[in-house]
């Protein structure tokens, strides 16, 4: 009994290693990124279901790691927030992105006019 407890010990700690592997992966990822993409937050949300999932079945389990079960919550709430605030981010950037562009087309309007104008004038001064 003693030594099946211990393999789903280890079993339990091994799966939980590999989940915070992957929550490092991706939080490197979004440092290199400015915000995440549609595919990398379902990413994220599928990984924080599956540690939520695992923190409860880990609790039925005797003299499991307190310490380790409390890291976890901390680091899938701090990926929620991090998701949170890079939404907001990239709502951020994509209304500066319309402003400019918007912009860029206007200055494009008023070259198309000015460019008009001036072919207008030489046209004027040939004749």
């Amino acid at each position: 009994m003693q030594i099946s407890q211990n393999v789903h010990h280890q079993k339990v700690h091994q799966t939980i290693y590999q989940y915070l592997l992957k929550i490092q992966k991706i939080h490197q990822y979004r440092i290199q990124q400015h915000y995440l993409n549609q595919s990398n937050q379902k990413q994220v949300f599928l990984i924080i279901m599956s540690l939520n999932l695992i923190m409860k079945k880990t609790r039925k389990v005797k003299n499991f790691n307190k310490n380790l079960l409390i890291r976890i919550k901390k680091k899938t709430i701090n990926l929620k927030i991090k998701i949170f605030k890079l939404q907001i981010y990239k709502k951020i950037l994509i209304k500066k992105f319309e402003k400019y562009n918007n912009l860029i087309l206007i200055l494009i309007e008023y070259l198309k006019t000015k460019n008009h104008v001036n072919t207008q004038k030489k046209n004027n001064q040939l004749q």
